[in-house]
């Protein structure tokens, strides 16, 4: 049996297919929009990376709402492109009426496809005709108004939890300001690439908004790489399509392949940008970067505030505060916005502490997140340069010695989306691929990774009050070394009486403990309170208005008023930040840690041992000291030993890799400028006569302007391969030298249009004579 013979006609199917493809042609070309489908079709795609970015975090829960986002990108172009013109701009009126009429068509239209996807109050076409059939158009009204209402009380009660710090999550609320900052900055890409045809002018809304998203998250770089790819081949396509407008406009012949080698150099300058943004780590100068933190820190503070008020449980890191601790928590370590805590999870803990009884949990400690410095009156900071290593898992970030300390080892599951390590005393290593930050080699600030889960070993103090009691302090014979007199550093506003309360605490107390304990006693006698009032902004000196004007709070202030005391008796000392243990769960056998357990408390550095944590606070216990077993000759344990960091020729931090973006772009848009500007200056005669000398015919003395281009021409043809470049290009040298020569002796009037000929046909020529000279 033959295919035709079994109702199969290929004959038909071949011509069914092209019926097919022709109808499609024709429908493109048809409806073809204003700068091309693909200039269309890139801007669409590049108003998707936002609604792409939120699922990334999860900063929307419901699927179907962030699919709406992706609708919402696509529909403002479209809307754009339907008001602009769809074929071609529009040119009949009046622009100042053509412009007020497309602004209230964009107005009207923005708020229709807005309320739709918002409150999705437009009927079925099923109701529409039932309603229109019974004639019962109060069917279609009241579900419209309760559309309209849910929405509308979900906004009111969203806001009187704003106004009384009582906000909770809400999808459709965050969802409502996401959709809105899409919507406009959708409206805003799509008009600019109509309005300039510049792609990375177009697209700079867009990649604006991702980049500072993803400085508050912890996304992979690929949706800043695929932005800028989108953004390079819009900058192409619209390039191309001026190029060819520009040709046709002067009435040039043009062929396709030149074009198409256009396009190549192009895509190949793409390529390794986005290689180079793709692989290469991120560059930066430290003390530059440090100084524009701190130039942006009090206005991102007030965003922090206001968005922890107002979204109080999106999770996000905030990339501002060196040492901190991820977005959503409650400490504020400069002191300014009081203890306000909740009960929401952040961690829970297993440790190898063995337990006593079931009845009894395993011993607690606190768990360190960061360490600060610095103290200038009003809070606490770090050196704007940070030693920064990377480190594989297991690795320990130093050698550290275990004398008079021992290993703990903890297994921590973080509930919010956070980057430091958490661990009790000194970290070692973690189980996963971390950074080390460090003030100098061995002295930690916080160890930093992208993890949600870990195990960390560290190493915590392991002497009984009596062996700290037994240890020598810093003297002559035993003097504090030097890169640890940062310690003992005090700004001028530590008053005269907070020095000489430090000096009579301590008078009575020969060893270093026994000083730093009287410290700790004394400020242990303050009553602990959550409901202080904020800082006054007229205070200059936390430690002296906490000891002698409020004489009450919470642990950031004694914290503070303990390192000031302990370093005005020439104690060294610093403030630490984390959590304390949290409660104890026995059926399970971990510690749940939340934020109302976020803490902070002072450490003392002791020869021998290293750096030792105290308890000042009056709301939290007195800390346990449990010593080992001493060695046999019963010496002292030795100094703390710390070896050379391991050796980074460069700081990496993936989380600013986006910086490098811009200087990219920037470097390729320089390079670009400066050839196209070198050029655009050159006189096209001129350059034709340098690549005429290269090819073996230089101008003689008496040769004319046409007798020279006729000349050059047949050498042209007679070149040997290409032979349609090379036709092409003797036919263009005739028509520049008979352009050329008619310049000459044309009047001025002509001469601008001439001249503006002469540089076209110039540059197609130019594309064309690499491939047929020498």
């Amino acid at each position: 049996m033959n295919e035709r013979a079994a109702g199969w006609d290929a004959s038909e199917a071949t011509e069914g297919s092209a019926r097919l493809l022709r109808f499609l042609r024709e429908a493109a070309a048809t409806w073809r929009p204003y700068l091309g489908w693909i200039v269309l079709a890139l801007c669409l795609l590049l108003t998707m990376l936002p609604a792409m970015l939120l699922w990334e975090n999860r900063w929307l829960r419901v699927a179907s709402l962030n699919s709406r986002l992706y609708a919402a990108g696509s529909l403002a172009v479209l809307l754009v492109w339907l008001v602009g013109g769809w074929r071609r701009p529009f040119t009949g009126q009046p622009r100042f009426v053509r412009v007020a009429i497309q602004s209230f068509a964009l107005i009207v239209g923005s708020v229709l496809a807005l309320s739709q996807l918002l409150a999705e109050w437009l009927p079925t076409p099923s109701s529409l005709w039932q309603a229109a059939r019974n004639e019962t158009w109060q069917d279609i009204a009241v579900p419209i108004v309760d559309a309209f209402v849910r929405v509308g009380v979900r906004y009111t009660l969203w806001w009187q939890g704003v106004q009384n710090n009582t906000a909770g999550r809400d999808d459709i609320v965050f969802f409502g300001f996401a959709l809105l900052i899409i919507w406009m900055v959708s409206l805003l890409t799509s008009w600019l690439a109509r309005r300039f045809e510049r792609g990375l002018l177009a697209a700079t809304p867009v990649l604006w908004l991702v980049a500072l998203v993803m400085l508050y998250s912890d996304v992979d770089r690929w949706l800043i790489v695929a932005g800028v790819m989108l953004a390079l081949l819009l900058h192409l396509a619209l390039e191309q399509h001026a190029l060819v407008e520009r040709w046709q406009m002067l009435r040039l012949d043009y062929n396709p392949l030149t074009l198409l080698e256009h396009a190549m150099m192009a895509l190949g300058v793409m390529a390794l940008v986005v290689a180079l943004a793709a692989l290469t780590p991120n560059l930066y100068w430290m003390e530059i970067t440090g100084r524009y933190y701190a130039l942006i820190a009090p206005l991102n503070e007030q965003l922090e505030r206001v968005g922890k008020r107002a979204f109080p449980e999106l999770a996000g890191v905030n990339p501002w505060v060196t040492g901190g601790v991820a977005g959503g928590l409650p400490n504020n370590f400069l002191l300014r916005a009081g203890p306000a805590a909740s009960e929401r999870p952040v961690m829970r803990v297993r440790t190898s502490e063995t337990m006593p009884s079931y009845d009894i949990p395993p011993l607690a400690h606190n768990l360190r997140g960061a360490t600060f410095s610095g103290y200038d009156g009003r809070g606490w900071r770090n050196p704007t340069r940070l030693l920064r290593t990377e480190h594989a898992a297991e690795q320990p970030w130093t050698p550290l010695s275990d004398a008079a300390r021992r290993t703990l080892l903890q297994s921590i599951s973080l509930t919010f989306n956070g980057r430091v390590i958490y661990a009790a005393g000194e970290p070692l290593a973690p189980s996963v691929d971390y950074s080390a930050e460090e003030r100098f080699p061995g002295d930690l600030v916080a160890l930093r990774a992208n993890a949600g889960s870990y195990t960390v070993a560290s190493l915590i103090p392991a002497q009984a009050e009596a062996e700290l009691s037994a240890l020598p302090g810093w003297d002559a014979r035993q003097p504090l070394p030097a890169e640890f007199a940062i310690y003992l550093e005090l700004p001028e506003s530590v008053t005269p009486r907070t020095r000489t309360l430090a000096t009579t605490l301590t008078a009575d107390h020969a060893t270093l403990y026994a000083r730093a304990a009287a410290i700790e006693r004394y400020l242990r006698t303050f009553p602990y309170d959550l409901s202080v009032p904020p800082l006054p902004e007229a205070v200059a000196d936390v430690a002296d208005y906490f000891l002698f004007d409020l004489q009450r709070g919470y642990c950031d202030y004694y914290a503070t008023s303990f390192v000031v005391l302990a370093r005005a008796a020439g104690i060294p000392a610093r403030f630490v930040t984390g959590f304390t243990s949290g409660a104890w769960n026995p059926t399970e056998q971990v510690w749940t840690v939340t934020e109302a357990n976020a803490h902070s408390w002072p450490e003392v550095y002791f020869p021998a041992v290293g750096w030792v944590p105290f308890e000042p606070t009056a709301g939290r216990p007195e800390l346990t000291r449990l010593g080992v077993t001493r060695s046999a000759d019963n010496l002292p344990a030795p100094p703390l030993t710390v070896g050379p960091p391991p050796t980074t020729p460069l700081p990496f931090d993936e989380r600013w890799l986006w910086l490098l973006l811009p200087i990219g772009l920037l470097l390729v848009g320089v390079l670009m400028g400066v050839r196209r500007w070198r050029r655009n200056r050159e006189d096209p005669w001129d350059a034709l006569l340098r690549w005429g000398s290269r090819q073996g015919r230089a101008p003689t003395a008496g040769d004319t302007v046409l007798e020279y281009g006729a000349a050059l021409s047949a050498l042209v043809l007679a070149l040997p391969d290409e032979a349609e470049a090379r036709r092409l290009v003797g036919r263009e040298v005739l028509l520049l030298s008979e352009e050329v020569s008619t310049l000459q002796y044309a009047s001025e009037p002509q001469r601008a249009g001439l001249r503006e000929r002469i540089v076209a046909r110039w540059r197609r020529l130019r594309s064309y004579l690499r491939r047929v000279g020498v």
